[in-house]
C-alpha cells in the first residue's frame, strides 16, 4: 500500500515511483505520478481516458476497505481471477 511522500496520499502501486518514469532519474522518496507531473488529472490510453487524483484515491480507499473485510479478494486477484471494482484503480 504505497503512499506518496509529497502529498501523503495512498494510491495503487503503479502510481507511486522512486524514479522519474520518463527520465529514470532518482526521486527524493516515493512520489505519485500526479505530483511528478504537477497535475490533478492524468490522461491515459492515448488521451482517450482520464483519471483524477481524488477519484483514484477514493476508489483505492474503497478497495482497501473491502480487502480488510475479506482478504479473499487478494487471493482471487493473485490467482488471476476477476476482482469486481479493481478496474477502477488499475490502468
Amino acid at each position: 500500500m504505497p503512499k506518496c511522500d509529497k502529498c501523503n496520499v495512498f494510491l495503487p502501486p503503479g502510481f507511486i515511483h522512486t524514479e522519474h518514469p520518463k527520465t529514470g532519474e532518482p526521486l527524493k522518496g516515493a512520489i505519485c505520478l500526479f505530483c511528478i507531473e504537477g497535475k490533478q488529472v492524468i490522461k491515459y490510453d492515448h488521451d482517450r481516458k482520464q483519471v483524477s487524483k481524488r477519484e483514484l484515491e477514493r476508489e483505492y480507499d474503497i478497495f482497501l476497505k473491502k480487502v480488510k473485510e475479506d482478504n479473499s479478494i487478494l487471493k482471487d486477484g493473485a490467482k488471476g481471477k476477476y476482482v469486481k471494482g479493481a478496474e477502477k484503480i488499475i490502468l
